[in-house]
C-alpha cells in the first residue's frame, strides 16, 4: 500500500488526503504516521524533497 502512495505522490496534482483514502487507510493520521514510519519521512516532505531535486535536474 504504502509503495502504491509513494508512487501516486509523484502526481502533484493529487491530494496526500486523497491518496491515503485511495490506497486504503481510513485516516490520514493513520497515512502519515506510518509512512514516515516506513520512508523515514513524511508525504509532505517526501513530495518537498522531489521538488527540489526536480528543479535541480531541470538546472543542470
Amino acid at each position: 500500500r504504502l509503495e502504491d502512495a509513494k508512487t501516486q505522490l509523484l502526481n502533484p496534482s493529487r491530494r496526500i488526503s486523497e491518496i491515503a483514502y485511495d490506497v486504503g487507510f481510513q485516516s490520514l493520521t493513520q497515512f502519515n504516521r506510518m509512512f514516515k514510519r516506513v520512508f523515514g519521512q513524511s508525504p509532505t516532505e517526501f513530495r518537498e524533497h522531489l521538488g527540489t531535486r526536480n528543479q535541480r535536474v531541470k538546472a543542470a
